[in-house]
């Protein structure tokens, strides 16, 4: 971020200015300039507040006197904020970017990227993100825009600009998910260049939380465990987009019996699409939560030893679940863990009842399912064994009607 010094007066500005030497810019600071994207409806005029490439003392005094003169031609006391001064940021072949958090009245908190600087009008280089962002999604909105063209175009280190760019938009991801009250952040202009990025001009403003369109990870619910045999060090938590590489190896590890008892019938390996739905998945409406832990093979990275899985209807009134563990896994306590898991998760979130289907053959799950509290019985005309755990009591008829079909 670039050092802004502050100052009520012509003479507070000069001043500063002596203490920078070098050359200077100057704004003007008035209640339409302050706020994120508060620009008029004419984009000529959003740089008309401010002064560049100020060199001399005489040159700053000049110029602050003459963007004191317009505002106060425009706004009366109480709307003029005085002056910010910073030295100029140029060179090296900087390229300016917009970035920034603003709010859709539909859609909620937006993340906004694109090219910044005077052509930030002309051309109009805006691109759209839901938040919360991972990195896949912050790259692809980084390529979606004529920034990462020029980029591409001109920089000697294509990868670590658009990396750099990326790590931006995460942390602004991260800080919307935090701060439900910011209604808007814009960081316009944001140099790119050989250096790395620099803020140049930041303005942020807050009020009434807004609920995100898409729920955010929900990092709350990790744990770590232990197996109970090996005493191999794990972790519970919730699936994420990332773990689609080790969701797909997991599958493997899955003997063909595994499979039909998990899928009720014989099927191959999942494709991209499928992998993606499974792994990439609506917190709001669905939730899975793997165990994960440090590969045994030597190589970098964790593998998904067991996933367990629940969809919820959009009443909150009765949610599906379904677990598999790998075969080379079972007696390790993970059946017992993952499904103790889920059962706590959607009696908090106050879903009515916890149910799955599981084949006559698979007494294993039947059994777990006993050990937990759920009720079986024999599906004779599905062919299957139906599980039931009621986790919280009805409060209205549509409830009881709804638990009766």
């Amino acid at each position: 971020m670039a050092h802004s010094y502050y100052a009520d007066s012509v003479e507070g500005v000069v001043d500063i200015a002596k203490r920078l030497g070098g050359s200077v810019a100057v704004r003007a600071l008035h209640s339409e300039n302050v706020y994120p994207f508060s620009y008029d409806d004419r984009g000529r005029q959003r740089w008309r507040d401010l002064a560049l490439d100020l060199y001399s003392i005489n040159e700053v005094k000049h110029a602050t006197t003459r963007l004191e003169y317009r505002v106060r031609e425009r706004f009366s006391d109480d709307q003029i904020m005085g002056f910010c001064v910073q030295q100029m940021k140029r060179g090296f072949q900087s390229l300016q970017i917009n970035v920034g958090v603003t709010r859709d009245p539909t859609f909620g908190p937006l993340l906004l990227f694109g090219a910044g600087g005077y052509a930030v009008d002309v051309l109009a280089d805006r691109q759209l993100m839901l938040p919360p962002l991972n990195l896949a999604l912050a790259q692809a909105l980084v390529r979606s825009s004529r920034v990462c063209e020029i980029i591409s175009e001109n920089s000697y280190q294509v990868e670590r600009d658009i990396e750099q760019l990326c790590e931006l938009l995460i942390k602004l991801s991260e800080m919307v998910v935090d701060l439900p009250q910011l209604t808007g952040l814009e960081i316009n202009p944001l140099l790119l260049n050989k250096r790395g990025l620099l803020a140049v001009d930041l303005a942020v403003s807050i009020g009434p939380p807004a609920c995100l369109a898409i729920s955010p990870y929900p990092e709350h619910l990790s744990e770590s465990i232990r197996l109970r045999r090996s005493g191999r060090p794990a972790v519970v938590r919730a699936i994420r987009g990332e773990d689609e590489p080790d969701h797909l190896e997991f599958y493997r590890h899955l003997s063909p019996e595994s499979i039909r008892l998990r899928y009720f019938y014989s099927r191959g390996v999942p494709t991209h699409q499928e992998l993606a739905t499974w792994t990439q998945i609506d917190y709001d409406r669905e939730m899975a939560f793997i165990v994960s832990a440090p590969r045994l093979d030597g190589l970098p990275g964790n593998e998904t030893l067991g996933v367990v899985r629940a969809v919820t209807d959009a009443d909150n009134v009765r949610s599906e679940f379904s677990i598999v563990i790998r075969d080379d896994l079972q007696g390790e306590g993970l059946g017992v863990i993952l499904m103790q898991k889920i059962i706590d998760y959607c009696r908090r979130r106050g879903t009515l009842q916890l149910y799955g289907s599981t084949l006559p053959s698979n007494k294993g799950m039947q059994g777990l399912a006993r050990k937990l509290g759920f009720s079986t019985r024999f599906n004779a005309e599905e062919d299957v064994v139906d599980m039931k755990m009621m986790l919280n009591e009805p409060t209205e008829e549509w409830q009881m009607y709804r638990l009766q079909q």
